[in-house]
């Protein structure tokens, strides 16, 4: 050491329970030979025990990344938000300076005993499409996309109408029930097309014993199509069908009558026979008649006032009284005695058997018309 006066302290004793205590000159002289001698004293005090601290474990941690790409264009710089469960923590700005990437570190993994969720946002820069990838445990990365102008909307292409389909023309058939001398609770009606069954309803006093059948085809395979119906028969009704499509068909069904006996032929009548007129003979033994209307002598007939004189004679026409005619079906006889005989005898029984039996023939068809009408 050179030559001179040297002073000497002690700041701090290094050993635990050692106090410091200096006696003496502090001051050293270095002579010429180069040493000096100080002697310090260090006294030992008992110290009070250092109780040990319990480290606190550190919590964990985590950092994120994120990174900025731009397209079609670039501005100066973009700020950038990290948000821990929803909730901001962090910005940083992004620029040409820091290469447009920033890590945001030492940050709480875990809080309240759940891992914190890390995402990022940016501030909206005008003229750009944000669009955001990746994740906290690889990195975010915020691509910034220039937008282009809009193009000239092209006028749409006119729509070209659709050739129409020409429809089918269509037609309807009206059918309805009519009922004579009784009533069924229902009639089940069939449509035909062209002989055949397309469809079927049933009428009853619900549907006002009427239906129409409509959305048919008027057409089919380029000829018009025939439309009829039918009726399932019902017992004890004769069924009578009248009208057409057009118009409407119209089904009557009558209540059969029961068979009535049959009545006999009325006989022919027999022709009334003309009697002939009697010629004048000479000698002659018809008895002369007298010209008044008075009887014949022993005879009950009347003389028939419209009789006329042929050749000096008188010519009578026989009338049957009523006691003749009520007795002629009995006693043709009584009948034959009361006809005044004039001219010949043969031709006047002959008229009187006719007629005779030709009312108790009459007689008998009376009574038997009689009886049937009872």
């Amino acid at each position: 050491m050179p030559i001179g006066t040297y002073t000497v302290t002690e700041s701090k004793a290094d050993i635990d329970g050692y106090s410091l205590n200096v006696t003496g000159d502090r001051n050293v002289e270095v002579t010429k030979d180069g040493t000096a001698e100080l002697k310090l004293t260090n006294a030992y005090t008992p110290n009070t025990p250092v109780t040990p601290i319990t480290p606190t474990p550190s919590t964990p941690k985590t950092s994120v990344k994120v990174t900025k790409n731009w397209v079609g264009g670039q501005e100066t710089s973009a700020v950038v938000h990290l948000l821990a469960d929803g909730n901001v923590v962090n910005t940083a700005e992004l620029n040409a300076q820091n290469g447009w990437t920033y890590t945001f570190s030492n940050l709480d993994k875990e809080s309240a005993g759940h891992d914190i969720q890390y995402t990022v946002t940016e501030d909206k820069v005008d003229g750009y499409t944000t669009s955001i990838t990746g994740d906290m445990q690889n990195g975010f990365v915020i691509t910034n996309t220039k937008d282009q102008p809009d193009k000239p909307v092209k006028p749409d292409k006119p729509d070209i109408p659709d050739t129409p389909t020409p429809s089918k023309p269509k037609t309807s058939v009206k059918v309805t029930k009519n009922w004579v001398g009784g009533q069924e609770s229902s009639a089940v009606i069939h449509l035909l097309a062209d002989g055949n069954v397309i469809k079927t309803e049933t009428l009853n006093a619900q549907n006002g014993w009427t239906h129409t059948f409509t959305d048919l085809d008027k057409q089919v395979a380029g000829h018009d199509v025939v439309y009829t119906v039918s009726e399932d028969q019902t017992a004890g009704y004769t069924t009578k069908i009248t009208g057409d499509a057009a118009n409407g068909f119209v089904i009557t069904n009558t209540k059969d009558q029961p068979d009535k006996p049959v009545k006999p032929d009325k006989p022919d009548t027999p022709d009334t026979p003309t009697p002939s007129k009697p010629e004048n003979h000479s000698g002659n033994n018809t008895p002369s008649h007298s010209k008044n209307t008075g009887n014949h002598s022993g005879q009950n007939t009347p003389v028939n006032p419209s009789s006329s004189t042929v050749d000096n004679h008188q010519t009578v026409k026989p009338m049957i009284p009523a006691a003749a005619k009520t007795a002629a079906s009995g006693n043709h006889a009584a009948a034959s005695a009361n006809i005044p005989k004039t001219g010949d005898e043969t031709d006047l029984s002959l008229y009187a058997f006719l007629l005779g039996g030709a009312a108790a023939l009459l007689a008998v068809i009376l009574v038997l018309k009689s009886r049937r009408e009872n």
